[in-house]
């Protein structure tokens, strides 16, 4: 999500192949069609976060916004559980760093090559079926992460 303060665009919207990396995150056969919601995120005078949410394809007839460019409030995870009744159950993150790509440098204005953050996020319902696949790419100046949980002994 992003705040109210930020800007957000969305550079491309709808059905495409899957990437094999998406696939797989998703549970689907290589090659798949999947819907992909891609979004850049500005604020403070340039871009800050290229984001892309994937779903299966299947989901496009009933859940008819998914392939709309704009902002679904409270997010794709409550359209879906609002539209569908698909309900997240849990999450799985994970982060790596690695050289941006072309399209991700042009999108986010770095100079090639220039290293990213990559954060991606796996939503599953109670059946431990993806829901939801999001990949996040972060510019080097947004590579500050802070967390805070508590420390039971």
């Amino acid at each position: 999500m992003y705040s109210d303060s930020e800007s957000v665009r969305f550079p491309f919207v709808g059905v495409v192949e899957a990437p094999a990396y998406v696939a797989t995150a998703l549970g689907l056969a290589s090659g798949s069609a999947v819907i992909k919601r891609q979004r850049l995120i500005s604020g403070n005078g340039g871009p800050i976060e290229l984001s892309t949410s994937w779903f299966d394809a299947a989901l496009a007839e009933s859940a008819p916004r998914l392939l709309e460019a704009e902002r679904l409030r409270g997010g794709t995870v409550r359209y879906l559980a609002d539209v569908l009744s698909i309900r997240s159950a849990y999450a799985r993150d994970q982060v790596c760093a690695r050289q941006a790509s072309a399209e991700e440098c042009q999108a986010l204005a770095l100079a090639e090559p220039t290293p990213a953050l990559v954060y991606w996020l796996t939503a599953y319902d109670s059946n431990d079926r993806a829901v939801q696949f999001d990949e996040a790419v972060y510019p080097p100046e947004r590579w500050a992460f802070r967390q805070e949980y508590p420390v039971i002994f």
